[in-house]
C-alpha cells in the first residue's frame, strides 16, 4: 500500500503579485505517480504554475487571489493510492491598488491635525477651496508662512507632485502662494 503523503508549504499566507507559493508533497514511497488537486477538482496548470519533473513540487509565481484555497495531492502506484490532507493557501490583496506609504499617511495626519487646530483656534471652518481664498487675501500667510500652508493645502494635487516645492506644481497657481 502507498503511504499517505503530507504537503509542506513555503508560506500558507502570501501576498498577491508579490510572493510565490511553493507546495511540496512528502512521502517515502518510490515509483509512484502524483496528481495535484485544487478546490475539489484536478489542478489545471496555468502559465504561472510549474511542476517539478517528478510532480513533487508545485510552484505558483506570482500568486493571485484566485489561487487561494485548498490544495492536496494523491499518490498512487499500480496497486493502491492515497490522498494527503489538504493545505490552505491564503492570498492577501489590496482592493484599490498599492497602499500609501507610512510617510505620506503621516503627512496627511499632520495636515488634518493642523487644520483642526486652526478651526478651533480661529473659531471657524473653511471648505477645501475656502483655504485658498484665505491664502489669496494674505490672511493666514502672515500668521503661518508658506511651509504651514503647504501642510494645510495637502490634498491629492500636493501629494502627487513630483516636486517638494509647491511653486513647481503646475496644478497650483501663483496666487495661491503669495510672497
Amino acid at each position: 500500500p502507498v503511504a499517505q503523503p503530507s504537503i509542506q508549504v513555503s508560506n500558507t499566507t502570501v501576498t498577491e503579485h508579490k510572493d510565490p507559493a511553493v507546495l511540496t508533497y512528502i512521502t517515502n514511497d518510490t515509483g509512484i505517480s502524483v496528481s495535484w488537486f485544487f478546490s475539489d477538482q484536478s489542478l489545471l496548470l496555468t502559465e504561472k504554475m510549474t511542476l517539478s519533473p517528478d510532480n513533487s513540487i508545485l510552484s505558483i509565481d506570482p500568486v493571485r487571489r484566485e489561487d487561494a484555497g485548498d490544495y492536496w495531492c494523491e499518490v498512487s502506484n499500480p496497486s493502491s493510492s492515497s490522498i494527503g490532507d489538504p493545505v490552505t493557501v491564503v492570498v492577501l490583496w489590496r482592493e484599490n491598488g498599492p497602499a500609501l506609504s507610512m510617510e505620506v499617511l503621516t503627512v496627511i495626519a499632520i495636515g488634518v491635525l493642523v487644520r483642526v487646530a486652526l478651526v478651533a483656534a480661529l473659531g471657524f471652518s473653511f471648505p477645501s477651496r475656502g483655504l485658498e481664498a484665505l491664502v489669496e487675501k494674505g490672511g493666514l500667510h502672515s500668521l503661518l508662512g508658506k511651509r504651514a500652508l503647504l501642510v494645510l493645502y495637502f490634498d491629492t494635487k500636493a501629494v502627487t507632485s513630483s516636486s517638494s516645492n509647491p511653486q513647481d506644481n503646475p496644478d497650483l497657481s501663483e496666487g495661491q502662494w503669495p510672497e
